[in-house]
């Protein structure tokens, strides 16, 4: 595979993300759960499922939400290589701030 149909491969993919996006999800908060999503995308068949956990992740970082047992262990193992909420809050808005500066 060539390097042009890789990026193109690749930004298809983000943007097929997109359509799970919550309309009253903040553009942080969107990046956050939807590096959770890229994380674990390619590695949990149950999508409908995936995205779900992807909800419930965000609602414990962003909300304090707790949920049964299983349910956070379930997300505590999903969220293993991510980075931290905070940290890709962070990021989120240096990024908003970027592109603020060059608009």
């Amino acid at each position: 595979m060539d390097i042009d149909k890789l990026v193109a491969s690749s930004r298809n993919f983000v943007e097929d993300l997109d359509k799970y996006r919550d309309e009253w999800e903040s553009g942080a908060h969107w990046f956050a759960r939807k590096s959770f999503l890229r994380l674990n995308w390619a590695r949990y068949e149950n999508k409908k499922r995936l995205i779900c956990l992807s909800e419930t992740w965000a609602n414990i970082h962003f909300m304090g939400n707790k949920y049964p047992a299983k349910v956070m262990e379930e997300v505590k193992a999903l969220e293993e290589g991510l980075e931290d909420a905070d940290n890709l809050l962070l990021e989120a808005e240096n990024q908003v701030r970027k592109r603020r500066k060059i608009a």
